[in-house]
């Protein structure tokens, strides 16, 4: 490292400090306490909003964080209040240091130590930047399954970090043409645009954009609620998660099941392979179904790339289960049957 680069990384080093405090990312003097440099690295504009900062702060976190160990992402998300809660710095960081066994002094040392390789690894990795023009501020989905056919509905609120007048939905099902897509699966608006089928974008993904009310200018917020009705006949896994391509400050998810056919095991699962979900060997917490046999589990800052939300043991009348993931291909879902596995990629479900 040459004098240069190590005056570079001290510099962010200390601005990264000044963001720790108060309500770390979370506070709403944020932009306030950014220094320049740190302004510079992650992107931030003059005219952004403290809500489009934020989340400049957050995808920059998160791309150079996948370098570190878990020990140092753990402290990190004390230290910047990465959970959102209501805390100061000092406070966060020696309840931090009480899980760990080991005093204040020693937590706040293990902070300042884990911001400054935050601070290399931020250097490192590049300025971050929010793909798509767009990211997504809270998700809701709710599935129900007593119904003929599953039905999945969305209610999703996004910001703009660009000019945003349309969002692209591809949709595609593995196994099944485009063709048999459009005849078997259908979409409903109920508020915040309107929906145009493109047609197919390949053999076996077809196109939909999301024409909304008005352009969306940096920083604006809208919102729309749609709903997926997938096809009929297909019994899907014992599994509802969320794998988000992009940060999200909120996902809720909501799962109705049949009075007569509620499963057993159902787990909170956060943060895992999306192949791991169904792994009984993969920890979670168990979760109880309320008097109307629906079930809700919420998620602050769920990870990319990486499966948040519900799986149970199969029921005696049936399986039941969606997945909404975006790791190598748009969000999507997953059903699977006795006998055979059949999944669905869907981008109008995809976390950003």
């Amino acid at each position: 490292m040459t004098v240069r680069s190590a005056h570079i990384a001290k510099t962010l080093d200390m601005e990264l400090r000044a963001m720790r405090r108060g309500l770390g990312i979370y506070d709403p003097r944020l932009s306030a306490r950014m220094g320049s440099m740190a302004k510079r690295v992650f992107a931030v504009a003059p005219a952004d909003s403290i809500t489009t900062v934020r989340w400049k702060v957050i995808g920059g976190f998160e791309k150079a964080m996948i370098r570190l160990p878990a020990h140092e992402r753990d402290v990190l998300a004390a230290a910047f209040n990465y959970n959102a809660r209501n805390v100061a710095y000092r406070h966060r960081v020696e309840s931090y240091g009480e899980t760990c066994g080991v005093g204040e002094r020693t937590a706040r040392r293990w902070a300042d130590r884990s911001t400054a390789v935050l601070a290399q690894a931020l250097l490192d990795t590049g300025t971050p930047a929010v793909r798509g023009g767009w990211w997504t501020d809270h998700l809701a989905m709710t599935m129900v399954l007593d119904r003929p056919r599953v039905e999945l509905l969305e209610v999703r609120r996004v910001v703009a970090t660009d000019d945003v007048s349309e969002l692209h939905l591809p949709f595609h099902v593995t196994g099944l043409s485009a063709d048999q897509l459009v005849q078997h699966a259908s979409f409903e608006v109920f508020y915040g645009g309107s929906l145009r089928i493109l047609g197919p974008e390949s053999s076996a993904r077809m196109g939909l954009t999301m024409k909304l009310p008005r352009t969306l200018h940096a920083g604006e917020e809208h919102e729309y609620a749609m709903l997926v009705r997938l096809p009929a006949g297909h019994a899907p896994a014992p599994h509802f998660v969320c794998v988000p391509r992009h940060p999200c400050t909120k996902a809720e998810l909501r799962v109705r099941f049949p009075h007569d056919a509620v499963p057993y095991g159902l787990t909170r699962v956060a943060d895992v392979h999306q192949q791991d979900v169904d792994d009984p060997v993969v920890a979670g917490t168990a979760v109880e179904v309320n008097a109307a046999s629906e079930v809700h589990v919420e998620f602050v800052h769920p990870v990319p790339g990486l499966a948040s939300g519900l799986r149970w043991d199969a029921p005696a009348h049936g399986e039941y289960g969606v997945a909404l993931s975006s790791t190598s291909t748009p969000a999507g879902l997953v059903t699977v049957n006795r006998d055979s596995v059949t999944r669905y990629s869907v981008d109008p479900l995809r976390a950003t």
